[in-house]
């Protein structure tokens, strides 16, 4: 307002205060967001983590057998190479999994749900297989084989997140 203009009236600021409630009420009305992004980029880095730590669980499954024909391996020794190499590392992955605090509606959700039972699954699936090394039982060592075979199939759709710009 310059010394020449007139003051304002009723009108002016009415409008003002008009506004001022309309902004109000359209930042009240903003919803909550249904995730964090934050935990979404957490979620994403350890969807990448897992499937770093899955391929390397397979290589060293690969070189527990390829060792133990090599070496003629008892049944216990190999049991005791699977369970300490291959369940636990599963099975520490499934707790990785489970630890994240990630909302229903982020996008890796769906995702960290199907390794989550892939993880489970492959952990039951070789500790069933060590124990039926264990024991020489050729039906249980069988079905932990197709089990794990059965996890496989129910991950192969998953393929590691993009690195989110921050």
């Amino acid at each position: 307002v310059s010394a020449g203009s007139p003051a304002p009236g009723p009108g002016g600021w009415l409008a003002g205060a008009a506004f001022a409630l309309a902004v109000i009420g359209l930042v009240a009305a903003i919803p909550a967001p249904s995730y964090r992004w934050r935990e979404e980029v957490q979620a994403r880095a350890e969807i990448r983590a897992f499937l770093g730590d899955d391929e390397r669980i397979n290589e060293g499954w690969r070189r527990i057998l390829d060792t133990g024909r090599r070496e003629g391996a008892s049944f216990e020794e190999l049991a005791g190479r699977i369970e300490a190499d291959v369940t636990r590392e599963y099975e520490k992955s499934f707790e990785q999994l489970s630890a994240l605090n990630l909302a229903p509606a982020a996008p890796s959700a769906a995702s960290v749900e199907i390794l989550k039972k892939y993880a489970h699954l492959r952990g039951d699936a070789f500790h069933s297989l060590a124990e039926g090394l264990r024991t020489n039982d050729r039906e249980r060592i069988r079905e932990a084989l197709e089990k794990a075979r059965g996890a496989a199939n129910l991950a192969r759709g998953v393929e590691p997140p993009p690195n989110p710009a921050h």
